[in-house]
């Protein structure tokens, strides 16, 4: 979901391409529970999505059994 690293950190996906790949009833969803409007919850997504995933795989690569325990 997240693009390339850049200097180490993945970069953020725009929001349009990232409920192309969530899909529109996951966004729907998701701004059901939130209550945020969609646009508001995509741009929010794309901009926090990349700190997630680069601290869930470190060195760029899923996280051995070993490192799991620290999640």
């Amino acid at each position: 979901m997240c693009s390339t690293k850049d200097n180490g950190r993945f970069q953020s996906v725009p929001p349009n391409q990232l409920a192309d790949v969530i899909g529109p009833d996951t966004v729907d969803e998701l701004s059901q529970q939130t209550g945020m409007p969609q646009q508001d919850l995509l741009a929010e997504l794309s901009q926090e999505l990349p700190g997630v995933v680069d601290q869930l795989t470190p060195q760029g690569r899923p996280p051995r059994e070993d490192e799991l325990q620290h999640y």
